[in-house]
C-alpha cells in the first residue's frame, strides 16, 4: 500500500508532448505538429560538469520518465494514422512541455509556443526504454535540454 502511495506521488506530473510529423511522411507535404497530454510522468534535472584544466562548465539536461506507455506508438505507426487520438511518440527533435495548454500547435505558431514556455520545455535528444526488472516502474525515458 505504501509503495503505491509513494509511486503515485512520484509519477504525478502531467506534460504535453509535441510531435513533429515530417512533410514527407504525410499527405499534405508540410510538417504537421501533434499535441498530446500525458499523465504519470516524473521530471528529473541532471547536472553535467566538464573541466578542461582551467575552466569548469556546467549544463543541465532533463530526463522525463514515463511510468505508463499504454498510449505510446512508434513514429512509423503514428504517421500511418495521424488521427490516433491520445497517442504519442518520441524521437529526436520533438518537444516536451512541462505543463499543459489549450492552444493548438501548428507550423506557424510552434516558435511562439516554445518561447512562451521557455524554461519549461525541452527538445528531445534521445529516447530509450530502460532494462526491465522487478523493481522497474519507468517504462520510457526521454532526455533533452532547452
Amino acid at each position: 500500500m505504501l509503495d503505491n502511495i509513494l509511486l503515485k506521488n512520484l509519477y504525478s506530473r502531467k506534460i504535453t508532448v509535441l510531435n513533429k510529423i515530417d512533410g514527407e511522411d504525410n499527405d499534405t507535404g508540410l510538417d504537421i505538429w501533434k499535441k498530446t497530454e500525458v499523465d504519470d510522468v516524473e521530471i528529473k534535472r541532471v547536472e553535467n560538469r566538464v573541466f578542461n584544466g582551467k575552466e569548469a562548465y556546467t549544463s543541465f539536461d532533463y530526463e522525463v520518465m514515463f511510468s505508463n506507455i499504454d498510449n505510446y506508438v512508434t513514429y512509423k505507426d503514428l504517421v500511418k494514422n495521424t488521427f490516433y487520438i491520445d497517442t504519442f511518440t518520441l524521437r529526436t527533435g520533438d518537444y516536451i512541455v512541462f505543463s499543459t495548454f489549450d492552444e493548438d500547435v501548428t507550423s506557424k505558431n510552434i516558435t511562439s509556443i516554445l518561447k512562451d514556455f521557455e524554461g519549461d520545455v525541452i527538445k528531445v535528444k534521445n529516447v530509450y526504454k530502460p532494462k526491465e526488472t522487478v523493481f522497474t516502474t519507468v517504462k520510457l525515458v526521454a532526455k533533452g535540454s532547452w
